[in-house]
């Protein structure tokens, strides 16, 4: 078996996007020469000297995965395409990164992951032939000889594509309607819950004090539901050390003590590798990142869920506002030239496409640096040539130097709240206007201090904070101080009391039945948890509860 996926692979090496970096081309080289070693070499040695928001990554990555392969890493896979997924959502190379990691689970003998990675090259589409062909091979080749009428029965649960449906009946011969499957599928799995809490969470190592104030969190909530129900749930702790291979192993000893209902883990990416793992129990374990960041997360399976914003989420939730609710059409990025600002501008910029909208400019900073005058004469120059052409005249002249250009929307993705201040000071200065719009960094109230009138009407979007004076939230802090003497992290603590509620609740009313409990998470709207509201997407798991907020005179107002 592995040595047919291997051929399907290998006839597709040479289809990498175009570039005239040397390391790229070396590294292509080296992968057509077999020379899986030196691949691997170019890679890291470039991980060690170069930063790595560099451009160059969204090519060299994928070769990298590629080489992996071919020495059959197939276990470390997983996790590097979802990051690549994450960071570069609108890459030419996406398409042949779902394959790879389509390729890796099949040898891994994880045919139902395999199928569903296939199956979003297939939605994506790619005008590389040969790895359309690849993947429809080995989606046919799964399909007939490799996965079981079990796993083809679950795949049906995931909205997979019409042609890969087709596939999997035609090879199988089943001559049965696809409502027919999905409605045989909807009896889910019959499996029962029993009152266990499995913890993911750094006891020891340098994230100790966020796992400590997760177990004091959970404990307390624990307690408070036993006195209010009467149901008493064992909790389980597992010690990650916040490491990733250590998260692999204890995430492997849960699921061989048949634990259905995992809280964490705290950091991204101990989360991203416990998901993996656990995304290859569907019918068996749900999981819910109560602080993880990254994006992807959540994606890697229906039974896992993520309460924290993701980067994606709130570039659309602003890119959905400016277009719908603003009538903006064109956007102006300025981003900061790190991770956070590259992923915001494609997350932005796929959606403002999406919308029917454009990016019309994309211009990087650095993040340090308080004079960007660079950037500003860059954007001025950009819409000069694009009003009179490259050539000069007088005209054109007055133009760039004079007129204050008017476009419809800056998207500026700050990472910092003294960006965000240095720039909005600085876009009236060089003559520029247009609608400021942002994401989370900008709830900083020191960005209202500092700014002053140059950042009123601002809008950005951001989590849908609860008031810190409620009732409910001052009892809460309260009781902590009283049960441990200290004052509650602010960070981790209302996130994973939010993830053990809403856990708690959808098995309330559950049965204690796998599929239901599951089922109710899907279909989590509107929560007013301690840290925000939480509403879950029913496709993938992640919290879409992304507000968007103007500022007005000293105050932040909800606007959407």
């Amino acid at each position: 078996m592995k040595k047919i996926l291997l051929f399907l692979f290998c006839s597709v090496f040479c289809s990498f996007g175009d570039s005239n970096d040397s390391a790229v081309k070396n590294a292509r080289k080296a992968l057509a020469a077999k020379d899986y070693v030196s691949v691997v070499g170019i890679y890291k040695s470039l991980r060690e000297t170069v930063n790595a928001d560099n451009q160059l990554f969204e090519l060299l990555e994928p070769i990298y995965i590629e080489a992996l392969t071919f020495q059959r890493n197939y276990d470390q896979i997983s996790k590097l395409s979802a990051s690549y997924i994450a960071k570069y959502p609108t890459s030419k190379q996406v398409v042949r990164v779902y394959y790879l990691w389509g390729v890796a689970q099949a040898n891994l003998g994880n045919f139902l992951q395999s199928l569903i990675a296939l199956d979003e090259g297939i939605k994506i589409g790619s005008r590389d032939k040969y790895t359309e062909k690849s993947i429809r091979n080995l989606i046919e080749d799964i399909a007939g000889k490799y996965i079981s009428s079990e796993d083809r029965n679950k795949a049906l649960q995931y909205d997979i594509s019409a042609e890969t449906v087709n596939i999997l009946r035609s090879r199988l011969g089943v001559g049965v309607s696809v409502q027919e499957e999905k409605k045989a599928v909807s009896k889910g799995s019959g499996k029962f819950v029993d009152r266990t809490i499995g913890l993911l969470v750094p006891l020891t190592g340098e994230f100790a004090q966020l796992g400590e104030a997760a177990v004091n969190t959970v404990n307390m909530i624990l307690d408070e539901n036993e006195a209010v129900s009467g149901e008493k749930f064992v909790l389980k702790i597992y010690d990650t050390e916040g490491n990733a291979v250590k998260t692999a192993l204890k995430t492997r000893e849960l699921i061989k003590d048949k634990v259905s209902m995992v809280i964490g883990p705290i950091m991204s990416n101990t989360a991203t590798v416990a998901s993996a793992i656990l995304s290859e129990y569907p019918n068996d374990c749900i999981m819910i990142t109560p602080t993880a960041t990254d994006d992807g997360i959540a994606m890697l399976g229906r039974n896992i869920f993520q309460i924290n914003l993701t980067t994606r989420v709130l570039a659309e939730k602003i890119a959905n506002y400016a277009v719908e609710d603003l009538k903006i059409n064109e956007f102006t990025i300025l981003a900061p030239l790190n991770e956070y600002g590259n992923m915001m501008t494609n997350y932005f910029t796929l959606r403002v496409k999406e919308l029917g909208g454009n990016v019309e400019f994309t211009e990087y900073f650095s993040p340090t640096a308080s004079d960007h005058r660079k950037q500003f004469y860059a954007m001025r120059e950009h819409y000069a040539n694009s009003k009179y052409g490259i050539s000069v005249s007088d005209e054109k002249t007055r133009y760039f130097s004079d007129t204050t250009i008017v476009v419809g929307g800056i998207f500026l993705p700050v990472s910092t709240p003294e960006n965000a201040v240095q720039l909005a000071a600085q876009i009236p200065f060089h003559k520029i206007s247009g609608q400021i719009l942002g994401a989370s960094v900008w709830d900083n109230p020191k960005v209202i201090i500092d700014g002053k009138s140059t950042v009123q009407n601002v809008c950005f979007s951001t989590a849908h904070k609860v008031d810190n004076e409620s009732e409910a939230f001052r009892k809460f802090v309260g009781n902590y101080k009283n049960k441990y003497g200290v004052e509650p992290n602010p960070l981790v603590v209302p996130l994973v009391a939010d993830a053990l509620s809403l856990m708690l609740k959808a098995y309330s009313q559950s049965g204690g039945s796998f599929d239901e409990l599951l089922k109710n998470l899907s279909h989590i709207s509107g929560y007013n948890g301690l840290s925000s509201e939480i509403s879950f997407d029913s496709l993938d798991g992640v919290n879409t509860g992304a507000v968007v907020i103007k500022i007005s005179g000293q105050k932040m107002i909800r606007v959407k």
